[in-house]
């Protein structure tokens, strides 16, 4: 009897410990707590957190669990932490390096969360279906927003950080749609149109070049092009043909480069871009130091700006080695979801989560190339993918291991 009451009371604290990281998941990623007011200045981050440490520092351990540094991310992880450390001293504001390696310390305790906690598919499922519907928290929030040209629901995104995160996450949702039947789908599908509605709201001329970024991968990765995927991407070309007459007017000057004062302004990304390969070159083996980008732009002449292109920022803040790693980091990711999508026939694990898969690799696609206009480096959004990769590489391993 003891021996049962122990193992029940194991498998509900381990239970805890997943809903605890999903909980910490939305919290990090979507910002769930600033959708409402009353909420908004909650500590809810460092709650889920500290929550989230205690179960799992006191649940049962597996022991065919591999070690986190089997993953090839693992040596990148480090690597760049290892970068951003030997970058404070030289800093060009050491408080704000001290404070931002912190923040990406807490950043990578995340991540190891989710891998080490995260140990089925079922548990898998319920993590994704969980930032899902975080993301349609998001779209309904964004629909209540009136008056402002450029709407906007967070404290800690604005318009174009809320459209890279809505963008990054579209191709997951559109495999979902792919995958589910029912009123799963349906619901997905209804997540996908409020994602669209509420990435059109930013009016961000870079989330619209993911879209096309997005649409542009999956004709070319999902080659059984079904009637699902064409209603799907019908429903993303009628509200974008919906769109009011000032969203098409900031989107065309994309291509009017003459009136796009990122060309020829100071504060464009342009001379913004220029400075920062300056600082890059002029600071190549420990850069200015992690999180002090705008800070050393300023000091060296410029506007106090952010860099707005996560591969020059990475560069200037932790020199050309630690910009290598953070590529490396991406691309080894990629890489083990293209191993996995070959080894699909030798692991039931693997086919039943190949939307995942598929999802996931376009997801860091569309991240590297939202990265090309946006300062989010260190965004959750990016190491929450990663996590993901390395949980369905654990499965792999696991059943390797089995034999």
């Amino acid at each position: 009897m003891v021996d049962i009451n122990h193992s029940l009371f194991s498998k509900t604290r381990t239970k805890i410990v997943v809903y605890s990281v999903i909980f910490m998941t939305l919290i990090y990623i979507v910002r769930l707590q600033e959708l409402l007011p009353a909420t908004a200045k909650l500590q809810a981050a460092k709650i889920a957190a500290v929550f989230s440490l205690i179960l799992y520092s006191i649940s049962p351990k597996r022991h065919n669990e591999p070690s986190i540094l089997a993953f090839p991310q693992s040596k990148y992880i480090l690597g760049i932490l290892l970068f951003s450390l030997l970058s404070i001293p030289l800093s060009t504001w050491t408080r704000l390096s001290s404070y931002t390696l912190w923040e990406y310390f807490k950043i990578m305790f995340f991540l190891y969360l989710l891998v080490k906690t995260i140990d089925n598919t079922l548990e898998l499922r319920r993590l994704i279906f969980a930032i899902v519907f975080g993301i349609f928290l998001l779209g309904i929030a964004m629909t209540k927003v009136t008056g402002a040209e450029r709407a906007s629901v967070s404290l800690a995104y604005n318009p174009n950080d809320i459209a890279a995160l809505i963008a990054i996450c579209l191709p997951i949702i559109y495999f979902m749609i792919i995958n589910e039947k029912g009123l799963r789908r349906i619901w997905c599908i209804a997540t996908g149109v409020l994602m669209l509605y509420a990435l059109v709201r930013t009016v961000s001329r870079s989330g619209f070049c993911g879209l096309v970024f997005i649409c542009m991968l999956i004709l070319i990765k999902d080659r059984k092009f079904t009637l699902k995927s064409f209603m799907f991407l019908l429903a993303f070309l009628a509200i974008v043909y919906f769109a009011p007459s000032s969203y098409w007017e900031r989107i065309n000057t994309i291509t009017n480069l003459k009136v796009d004062y990122n060309m020829t302004d100071p504060n464009g990304r342009i001379e913004i871009w220029k400075r920062g390969l300056q600082l890059m070159f002029k600071h190549p083996l420990f850069g200015v130091g992690v999180g002090t980008f705008a800070e050393a732009e300023g000091v060296s002449g410029g506007q106090w700006m952010a860099a707005h292109n996560s591969y020059i920022e990475i560069g200037a803040e932790l020199g050309m080695i630690g910009l290598c790693l953070f590529i490396s980091l991406i691309g080894s990711s990629i890489r083990v979801l293209q191993k996995l999508q070959k080894r699909i026939n030798e692991n039931p694990v693997l086919k039943e989560n190949l939307w995942l898969i598929n999802g996931v690799e376009i997801s860091l696609y569309t991240y590297a190339f939202q990265s090309l206009f946006g300062s989010i480096s260190r965004h959750p959004i990016l190491y929450f993918l990663i996590a993901i990769t390395m949980i369905l590489r654990k499965f792999d391993l696991q059943k390797l291991k089995s034999g």
